[in-house]
């Protein structure tokens, strides 16, 4: 007899290429046939969330996907086209040039990378109801995305701005979900009493910098991760159902330019829900 489950909401956290690590996750609940009733995603955490909702739900599926992103930031230098008149800008020199629509590299070719995979999917198409979180460069407020085209949604999700410049979706100006909170929890437990399975993706800090980026996408990620753990505690609280946390853990910084370490994610990944899933499959069993 086929057993029967309850529902659950997943919540994939910010982490740059970090949440990778979901691939064993999202591998472990196609191979038991389970299905969330929602998925939020953010910045990082956006992609993976969304191409399995699109229809890769094989580890070699997902792996394609993976294989297309980590290549075209290799092959096409995503995060090399900077924009030296908004730095000269930004330090007030002459012909620079400020802007807040602008950032430090262009995010063209990020963007059209998206585009190119996605093709013309809508978030409102995917088979299960994604959610993703930006913030709203102007006011700082968090805004989730839901309705529209999938590859813009992705963006904004995780443009790191100023490093990236922001998008507009609907007449707002929209960056990196992470701003606001690393892991869209509140909203998870706001909008269901599902089980919820949050994953979240975390880093021992950098010993030391080679270069601004790194120090820079280092800061945000430590101040982001402080505050992120005060609204948990505030979510976990208030939620009537179980909450399990997948901790991922990387003794090492990885940058989202360092695909040559996937295999060192994957294998975390896979270390991670070996031992939590029994944990899962005893909480989503109905009895």
């Amino acid at each position: 007899m086929k057993k029967k489950y309850k529902n659950f909401t997943v919540v994939v956290s910010s982490g740059g290429i970090k949440p990778l690590a979901a691939i064993p996750f999202f591998t472990f609940l196609g191979e038991h046939q389970l299905e969330p009733s929602m998925l939020l995603g953010c910045s990082g955490g956006a992609y993976i969330t969304c191409f399995w909702a699109d229809g890769a739900r094989t580890e070699k599926q997902m792996h394609s996907k993976v294989n297309t992103f980590l290549t075209s930031v290799d092959q096409d230098h995503l995060f090399n086209d900077i924009d030296y008149r908004t730095l000269l800008g930004t330090a007030g020199y002459p012909f620079g040039r400020f802007n807040k629509d602008n950032g430090m590299i262009f995010g063209d070719k990020l963007l059209e990378m998206y585009q190119k995979m996605s093709g013309d999917r809508r978030l409102e198409d995917l088979s299960v109801k994604t959610i993703l979180q930006a913030t709203n460069l102007e006011t700082g407020e968090p805004v989730f995305l839901e309705k529209g085209d999938m590859a813009s949604a992705i963006y904004a999700s995780s443009a790191l701005y100023p490093i990236l410049p922001p998008i507009n979706i609907d007449g707002k100006w929209l960056v990196d979900g992470a701003y606001h909170s690393e892991v869209p929890l509140t909203e998870a437990v706001n909008r269901t009493n599902d089980v919820i399975i949050v994953l979240v993706f975390e880093q021992a800090p950098p010993t030391h910098h080679n270069s601004f980026l790194t120090f820079f996408t280092s800061f945000i990620g430590q101040v982001a991760h402080h505050h992120t753990h005060t609204q948990n505690s505030f979510a976990v609280n208030l939620h009537q159902n179980d909450i399990i946390f997948l901790r991922y853990y990387f003794k090492e910084a990885i940058s989202i330019w360092d695909t040559k370490k996937l295999p060192l994610i994957l294998d975390v990944g896979q270390r991670v829900i070996n031992a939590k899933k029994q944990e899962i499959l005893d909480i989503l069993t109905l009895t």
